[in-house]
Formats: C-alpha cells, sequence, structure tokens
C-alpha cells in the first residue's frame, strides 16, 4: 500500500502533467491573437473554455488524491471531498488581459522587438492559465480539510527547487483550520501543492525547508539586513531571498 508521502509524489505528478498539457493546448490557442484587439477577445473566450476544462480535471485527481491520503492516513470516518468551485470568467479575462495585452504594449513601449516581446507574453500569460487550473486542485484539497472533521490542516508541498516566497510559505507547516487559511498564495508557474494533514501525518521536506528559512534568517541578523527580534513578513521574505541567491 502506498504511503502518505508516496501518494503526495504522485498527486504532484499527476498536477505538473495537468498544468503543462493546459500550456501545451494554451499555445495552441496563441496564434488566434493576431494583434489586435477583436482577436484577443477570442483567445480570451477560447481561453476561459480551456481553463474550466483543465480546473475540473485538476480538482477530480485532488479529490482522488484526498481520498487515498485519507485511507493511508488511517483516518476515521467516510472521507467528504469538496471540488473547487468555477471561477468566474471575468477572473480569467481579467488575468489574460493583463499577462498577455497589456503586458505585450508595455513591453513594445519598452522598446523590446516584436518577436521578443510576444514570446514573452506567452510565458507570462501561460503562467496565468496554469495558475487557474492548478488552483482547482490545490483549492479542493483546502476546502475538503474543512469539510473533515478528522483533519488538522493543510501544508504546502513545493516542486523540490521552490523559489523564496514558496519556501518561506512551505516552511511554517500546517495551516490549521483554526486560522480559516483559505488563500494558498499561489504565483503563476507555481508548481506547489496541497496535501491534507492528520495526526501522525509527515510534511515532505519540511525539516529542510524550515532549517534553510532559519538559515537565512541568521544570515539576515548577522549581515544586518534584518533587526533581532520583530521584523516584517516583506524583510523576512528579503532575507530568504538573499540566502537563496548568495548559495546558489
Amino acid at each position: 500500500m502506498a504511503t502518505t508521502t508516496d501518494l503526495v509524489g504522485q498527486h504532484q505528478a499527476a498536477q505538473a502533467q495537468i498544468r503543462a498539457q493546459a500550456i501545451r493546448d494554451f499555445t495552441l490557442l496563441w496564434p488566434i491573437w493576431q494583434g489586435d484587439d477583436n482577436s484577443f477577445a477570442q483567445l480570451v473566450s477560447a481561453s476561459i473554455i480551456l481553463v474550466r476544462a483543465y480546473r475540473q480535471i485538476s480538482a477530480a485527481a485532488a479529490a482522488a488524491f484526498y481520498e487515498s491520503f485519507r485511507g493511508a492516513a488511517e483516518a476515521a470516518g467516510v472521507p467528504a471531498t469538496v471540488l473547487a468551485p468555477e471561477l468566474p470568467d471575468a477572473q480569467i479575462a481579467t488575468s489574460l488581459y493583463v499577462t498577455g495585452r497589456d503586458a505585450l504594449r508595455k513591453a513594445l513601449a519598452a522598446g523590446q522587438n516584436a518577436d521578443a516581446a510576444r514570446a514573452t507574453t506567452l510565458v507570462r500569460a501561460s503562467g496565468a492559465v496554469s495558475r487557474h487550473v492548478v488552483d482547482a486542485g490545490r483549492q479542493t484539497v483546502m476546502d475538503s480539510v474543512q469539510a473533515d472533521p478528522d483533519a488538522i490542516g493543510w501544508a504546502r508541498v513545493t516542486d523540490g527547487d521552490p523559489c523564496y516566497f514558496c519556501l518561506t510559505l512551505a516552511s511554517r507547516g500546517a495551516d490549521y483550520k483554526s486560522e480559516q487559511s483559505a488563500d494558498f498564495k499561489a504565483h503563476d508557474h507555481c508548481g506547489c501543492t496541497a496535501m491534507p494533514v492528520f495526526k501522525g501525518t509527515e510534511i515532505p521536506e519540511l525539516a529542510r525547508w524550515r532549517s534553510i528559512y532559519n538559515d537565512a534568517q541568521n544570515q539576515g541578523e548577522a549581515s544586518g539586513l534584518l533587526n533581532p527580534g520583530e521584523n516584517s513578513s516583506k524583510a523576512r521574505l528579503n532575507a530568504v531571498r538573499q540566502f537563496l541567491a548568495s548559495v546558489g
């Protein structure tokens, strides 16, 4: 029987594949946009359909993961998985206009050549698409935790090579239900997933991320980047960013 750690790894791989497939299909839609507003609106309409379809796939995979994980954790009772709700069309459209049409205009205004600007914009827009897609899997886990009387909370699991932002959040371990923490705080192209936490659940890589985070805070204080004692969240995040940059 697979362990909870095995299941987390399998779930990460499944969500990564869903994300990659969504980006692939969005890339195939990209030529719809010919540079004008009308064709961009057509791209947005097609992309909304794509996001909706892949969100259902991501949520279904997360629900199956939750049920399997709960069994491996030997939790009592019956799982009550809750699929993530649909996103409003306007939310998807807004993110595409910001990362797509508007981003291209800014790149061109800054002097970037048309081909390079369009390639960069595709990367940015595909990041927004993939975030919307995989957020459905994350939200399914978090909502299922909220509905599960035996679940303690949920934890962030990284892709193994997290940015300073994701590492900092992952180092916190479980977000408990009493905190009402419903926001996963994922960035575009984020490879992190959510996992449920029950009594005795081991969170993969938690000790490693906490060690790196603590080393970063200690180095920050030693270098004068941080003050001894209290520091703002922004300052602590910056200390982790500086530390990761220093160790390559």
